[in-house]
């Protein structure tokens, strides 16, 4: 028996309206612009996946890159390996063939998630304006039903005859015709409404003036070039940066293309347009300004150039962990840090003429608390004193991505180093022992021998003798310790060291001239 099919919901056909919105039902319709919390929900899982397609297509082209090197190498050392048999040649045709196809799948990855990253970016900018999209509609159906309602007034002022007839008979229904008469009654109800107000036109729904005005707002965004579009987006910016840094990494690396030429061949234009480049003109003007203002422009130049490979923040003066780039002058700092300085700072950007406006009609006592809820903190950059806000803070995922790199080779560097300097150290060592028992020492009356010699080290032998010499017990002591049965350490240390006697002087020197004489020869 084949599996019965859900049957598919029906699709909402909204009804068209026999009246004018009445004031429950404005007040429902202006509610919908209070309730945002569909609304931040949508736009958290939207920045999350922006993060996540931006981390994936980081992750996949540093493989490619890593496979890329790989397969480099092999060919090089075919190259120098030529005239091997045909079965070798076999197995090359069939790793190139492999890296061929991998390769060909990771272009096909990475132009989904740019496909998947336009449609997030797609998606913010349209949530970004229907809350101003849905203010629009709201206040036009409170204008559209306000005007309904005067003009129902104007055109018929008293109900008609016929109406006033069928409100008797309304009136005059007893209690037990009431139940039987409730269709009669609704059908009377909207058909006197219907005579009261003048009918609602299509267009004057609400639903429908949303539909229409989204519509709008979607052809507004779709009729501006893919430059406009991603081109100026923050997320497509962090996207794009960590696919051109994964796919050019070291210090060596190209520049990244400027912006407007990001989407050049997908809009049919090979160059900069006229306007383009005047706008660039103006902008390369702007910077240069205010570096003029900060410093000079060679060290703007500097800065500019250090910033693409600075590792640490210039506020804790630590690497980077979670760093943010301000939009205003280009500059990174540290998240915690900047966000910090926002926090205990005092300064505020001023209020703007509608803020002024909207708090020169309140109280004095409202005031205050009105100023509190609307003011921004700002601190102003610590590497050139731009002001900003945290707004004005966005995610720099290349940067991470490079710092994290960069610290990470240098850790490897560090090791490999270390390892290094601890074979020479060991070698060293090593060196110096045999040295050590090897060098003979300096008699009287001889010269250093450049030649060396496998000779007993007098050295040793001298420091042995003598540790017996001090370790020599009296005769008269050892007496005494065989009656008592008891060490005698303490009076050992107090006693002076025995003088060595002269025959064992003279055959301690004996033996060190031997030594010379023996190395002499």
């Amino acid at each position: 028996m084949a599996p019965r099919r859900s049957e598919e919901p029906k699709r909402f056909e909204p009804q068209p309206l026999l009246a004018p919105l009445n004031d429950e039902a404005l007040f429902l319709l202006g509610q919908l612009q209070h309730e945002r919390d569909r609304e931040m929900k949508a736009r958290e899982y939207l920045k999350k996946a922006a993060e996540r397609l931006t981390d994936i297509t980081g992750e996949l082209n540093d493989r490619a890159y890593l496979h890329k090197v790989r397969h480099s190498k092999i060919i090089a050392r075919r190259v120098d390996a030529r005239g091997t048999e045909n079965e070798a040649e076999e197995n090359n045709t069939e790793a190139d063939a492999r890296y061929e196809e991998f390769q060909q799948r990771v272009a096909a990855l990475t132009k989904r998630m740019d496909l998947s990253i336009r449609g997030v970016i797609d998606d913010m900018a349209w949530l970004a304006k229907y809350p101003e999209t849905l203010k629009t509609v709201v206040e036009k159906a409170h204008d559209t039903t306000d005007e309904q309602r005067s003009n129902s007034q104007t055109a018929s002022p008293t109900p008609s005859r016929r109406t006033r007839q069928r409100a008797i008979v309304d009136d005059g229904y007893s209690g037990d015709e009431e139940q039987e008469g409730a269709e009669a009654r609704s059908s009377l109800r909207r058909a006197r409404q219907t005579s009261l107000f003048p009918r609602v036109q299509p267009v004057d729904t609400p639903h429908i003036q949303l539909s229409t005005a989204l519509t709008q707002q979607s052809r507004a965004w779709t009729s501006k070039t893919l430059t406009e579009r991603y081109a100026r987006n923050n997320d497509y910016r962090g996207w794009y940066r960590v696919l051109y840094d994964a796919n050019n990494p070291g210090e060596s690396a190209p520049p990244m293309p400027d912006e407007s030429l990001w989407f050049a061949a997908e809009e049919g234009r090979g160059s900069l347009s006229s306007s383009q480049r005047l706008r660039r003109r103006h902008a390369l003007d702007r910077r240069s300004r205010g570096a003029n203002e900060a410093g000079s422009s060679d060290d703007n130049d500097l800065e500019i150039a250090a910033e693409k490979t600075r590792l640490k923040c210039p506020i804790t003066l630590l690497p980077y962990v979670d760093p943010v780039t301000s939009k205003n002058c280009n500059h990174s700092y540290e998240r915690g840090a900047i966000l910090s300085m926002l926090t205990t700072s005092t300064s505020f950007v001023p209020f703007t003429p509608t803020q002024l406006a909207e708090l020169s009609q309140l109280s004095d006592k409202k005031r205050p608390q009105r100023e509190r809820q609307i003011r921004v903190k700002q601190v102003k950059c610590p590497e050139c004193n731009v002001p900003l806000v945290q707004d004005d803070l966005v995610e720099n995922p290349a940067l991470k991505r490079r710092v994290a790199r960069l610290l990470a080779q240098a850790q490897k560097d560090d090791i490999a180093t270390s390892d290094v300097d601890n074979d020479d150290d060991d070698s060293d060592d090593r060196e110096g022992i045999n040295r050590g028992t090897q060098k003979r020492p300096v008699g009287l009356g001889s010269s250093p021998s450049s030649a060396r010699r496998h000779t007993p080290n007098p050295i040793k032998a001298e420091r042995v003798f003598r540790a017996a010499e001090v370790g020599m017990i009296p005769q008269t002591q050892l007496a005494d310790e065989e009656e008592r049965r008891t060490p005698r350490i303490a009076s050992e240390q107090q006693q002076p060291r025995p003088a060595p006697q002269g025959r064992e002087r003279t055959r301690r020197r004996r033996s060190i001239m031997d030594v010379d004489d023996a190395d002499d020869g």
